[in-house]
């Protein structure tokens, strides 16, 4: 394992606190252009489905 630079160090955990921030910000606001769109590419705003016969358990 190679150790970091105290500045290397650094630098990652602030870019990991202002994704974090970002990431809060962007979903708790209600409905924005880029919660919509962010959702939209995740595939949130679709109903989920499951047709998979291997999960459906019988009826006793």
């Amino acid at each position: 394992m190679t150790q970091r630079s105290i500045f290397h160090q650094f630098k990652i955990e602030m870019k990991v606190r202002l994704q974090a921030i970002l990431a809060r910000w962007l979903f708790l606001k209600e409905e924005t252009f880029m919660t919509r769109l962010v959702k939209k590419l995740l595939r949130f705003d679709r109903i989920p489905s499951n047709n998979d016969p291997d999960l459906k358990h019988p009826d006793p």
